[in-house]
């Protein structure tokens, strides 16, 4: 986490993926910063393949501070 609300570089190991591990990082980290910085939302930057995970999670689209790589989705969920 950086500033308390942007979310960067979570991977999971792909032999343990499904078990919810990543559902708990990114719950843990939501609980973490809620109302520890100025921002009401816990942002990240998607890679394609992980689009679906965070939309799962409640994450949705939003507009892009910067440009972003082909294929990278700027999301966010508040907090």
């Amino acid at each position: 986490m950086k500033d308390f609300w942007n979310l960067c570089s979570l991977f999971v190991a792909s032999n343990v993926q499904g078990q919810g591990i990543g559902r708990e990082l990114v719950e843990a980290a939501a609980a973490r910063c809620k109302g520890q910085g100025t921002e009401r939302a816990l942002c990240l930057n998607a890679a394609t393949a992980a689009i679906p995970f965070y939309r799962q999670l409640g994450f949705v689209e939003r507009r892009a501070a910067r440009p972003l790589p082909p294929g990278f989705l700027a999301m966010h969920r508040p907090l």
